[in-house]
């Protein structure tokens, strides 16, 4: 059964990898509208994954969740749960489930130290804290995307567009998200 709101050539291209729309996904009536347009990542990296999303800088957490989710700093007022925090109230309230934390490298437009994370896997690691949206990890990450819909309102959400960013971490480290496809 084709997806509705799918293109013969994004069937073919899913077709192709290996992965099919999970259920949620074959019907546009759940959400409504059409798949986002992601633009194409960046070049491979041999050493480091790309991510689709929202770089956020950690002090802007607490904002996001005052706006969108405040019971969530009466439950949790530490810094540190408002990274989770902030990841589920993205997910609850664009009713996308595929909003995963990571780690990104520092670029132009998020420079440290205002943008470090307050998260570090590793000592002397400085990264910016982000929310990905989809990467190119693996044929799954790649190819699930949400509705236009749902990444507009991300995009609302944490007040800027979304960006391709190279991960902080090599790939052989991804496993320690503890994302598993």
């Amino acid at each position: 059964m084709m997806p509705v709101n799918t293109t013969q050539e994004d069937s073919h291209q899913r077709k192709a990898m290996g992965v099919s729309l999970p259920r949620a996904e074959l019907s546009k009536h759940a959400i409504g509208g059409s798949f986002a347009v992601i633009p194409n990542p960046p070049q491979g990296s041999p050493s480091r994954y790309w991510h689709f999303g929202y770089p956020v800088a950690y002090a802007h957490c607490r904002t996001i969740l005052e706006q969108y989710m405040p019971v969530a700093l009466l439950n949790n007022p530490d810094e540190d749960d408002q990274l989770a925090s902030v990841a589920a109230c993205a997910t609850l309230k664009s009713r996308w489930p595929g909003v995963r934390f990571v780690l990104v490298e520092p670029m132009e437009h998020t420079p440290l130290p205002e943008w470090e994370s307050g998260v570090q896997l590793f000592p002397d690691q400085h990264a910016v804290s982000f929310f990905m949206i989809i990467s190119d990890q693996s044929p799954w990450l790649f190819t699930h995307r949400p509705y236009q819909s749902q990444l507009d309102y991300l995009t609302s959400m944490f007040g800027r567009e979304p960006c391709w960013m190279k991960d902080a971490m090599e790939k052989d480290d991804f496993e320690l998200y503890g994302i598993r496809f």
